[in-house]
């Protein structure tokens, strides 16, 4: 197979770390292509003013979301983990060979674009969880700290209905990036399937093709 790859190529797009994953993914210069994002945002607008119009306590509604938070979010990172061991690591070299070669519409082959993918949700799933976390500590302080300090009532309306809005947007995002993280693992194993297959069909073809001994 005659490779698409060039030297200026590979050295291009040979990125490691985090701006090597927000820069294949470009989940920074484009998250609206992303669903995921559009119904978090929609959720962390959604969900304060329902807990609003509801009357509901806000403070309790936060702490709730968070302790559901801290509880799943860790079985999820692990199945997130291993979803993206199954991608990285569990490669055909035949398959290997067609998905490292360049987009048609990108310099940056499948291969790199299907791991960046895996790596982001991995990002935020965890981004999610710290956030959990400093809510925790947050609450914590608040509610046993000695020091009597109340903001007025306008302001700690505000503070709150913000709160759950960063919240109600981490805990959609979390939640809804399991489903991403499915399709993901479908989609790979479809294209392992498919690949397999023609390959097998190749061979048949070749083995029609060949003149008799």
């Amino acid at each position: 197979m005659e490779t698409k790859q060039t030297i200026e190529n590979i050295k291009d797009t040979f990125l490691v770390g985090l701006s090597g994953v927000f820069k294949i993914s470009e989940i920074l210069r484009n998250p609206w292509k992303y669903k995921v994002s559009k119904y978090s945002i929609i959720a962390a607008i959604a969900l304060p003013i329902l807990a609003l119009v509801a009357k509901l306590d806000l403070p309790k509604l936060i702490d709730e979301i968070q302790s559901q938070m801290i509880v799943f979010l860790p079985c999820i990172l692990g199945f997130t983990i291993a979803g993206y061991s199954l991608v990285v690591g569990f490669v055909q070299s035949n398959m290997l060979n067609k998905i490292s070669e360049p987009s048609k519409d990108s310099k940056f082959s499948l291969y790199q674009t299907m791991s960046s993918k895996f790596a982001i949700n991995v990002i935020l799933q965890g981004i999610a969880l710290i956030i959990a976390y400093l809510y925790h500590f947050i609450i914590y302080f608040d509610n046993n700290s000695k020091i009597n300090i109340r903001p007025s009532g306008c302001l700690l309306c505000l503070i709150n209905v913000c709160g759950m809005a960063i919240i109600a947007f981490w805990f959609t995002i979390s939640v809804l990036l399991v489903i991403q993280i499915v399709v993901n693992i479908f989609n790979f194993s479809q294209l392992h399937h498919y690949f397999v297959n023609i390959e097998k069909v190749r061979e048949k073809e070749s083995n029609a093709n060949k003149d008799p001994i």
